[in-house]
């Protein structure tokens, strides 16, 4: 062997060791893929601009709707429209697009072909809308009560946190709810407002038992606590009702969860194939 030459391996050398494929995407990842892609597709339509612009109107409307110092106004108005209304819509709107809309921009071949279970995308879709909608609902909340503040409205302050906890507890059934409609079909909103009038707005109203399969009917009941009952909620309907919106959730989900894998859809349209 001359100088020039290269030394011989040794017979020993360990053997070449290949990493294994991956697998199917965690949950947590398909959860943060679609809190990205959700967060990006706000930047660039300009969501941000119209949050704001909503933001200012929200006040504007609160200032002209709640009289001065008049608690009992401010009250049906936190209750009956920001709280029942605007933040069901709120879940409709954001629920029911989160994975339509991907599907309608082409976004979602980014986590099917991964790959991502379609379980894990409900499921993702529903926590990722849970979230905003919660930093929307307080946003909101948290604007109405200091213009009620300076509205002079009295204890403005003392029913917020109960208001904000209720909030967040019907946010997860109605953003399941607007969820499974997503997936049944792109005219989400139709659905939901068709849903609303009927199970919302009317059965309800229903003196029976029928009435709690409604999110609102469980959800005036938590607002009409006191502070003494949500402490000791095994002598109240707080126990009752937030079992109601669980159950509420969990059958929603698992329609949506259900749909969904036995769909398919058009990617960048509208009918399902």
């Amino acid at each position: 062997m001359t100088g020039s030459e290269p030394p011989l391996l040794p017979s020993t050398s360990a053997p070449l060791v290949f990493s294994a494929k991956r697998g199917a995407t965690s949950l947590p990842a398909v959860f943060k893929g679609l809190l990205m892609l959700e967060l990006f597709a706000w930047k660039r339509s300009g969501v941000w601009v119209k949050a704001g612009l909503a933001l200012a109107g929200l006040i504007v409307i609160t200032r002209l709707s709640v009289s001065r110092g008049n608690a009992a106004l401010f009250s049906t108005w936190m209750i009956d429209v920001v709280t029942l209304k605007l933040v069901p819509l709120l879940c409709l709107v954001t629920g029911g697009g989160l994975l339509r809309n991907q599907i309608r921009s082409f976004t979602i071949e980014y986590l099917w072909t991964r790959p991502a279970s379609k379980t894990y995308l409900v499921l993702s879709a529903w926590a990722v809308s849970v979230v905003l909608v919660s930093v929307q609902a307080t946003v909101a909340t948290v604007v109405v009560h200091a213009v009620g503040s300076l509205q002079g409205v009295p204890n403005v302050w003392d029913g917020m946190m109960l208001q904000a906890l209720t909030q967040v507890l019907i946010i997860l059934p109605f953003c399941a709810l607007a969820v499974a409609l997503g997936v049944v079909s792109g005219k989400y909103m139709v659905l939901g407002l068709v849903y609303g009038l009927l199970i919302e707005g009317g059965m309800s109203r229903l003196p029976t038992n029928l009435n709690r399969i409604s999110v609102t009917h469980h959800a005036e009941e938590l607002l009409s606590l006191s502070a003494s009952s949500v402490q000791n909620p095994m002598t109240s309907v707080w126990l009752p009702s937030v079992g109601g919106l669980a159950m509420i959730t969990g059958v929603a989900l698992a329609l949506a969860v259900f749909i969904f894998n036995r769909t398919q859809y058009s990617v960048g349209g509208e009918k399902e194939g």
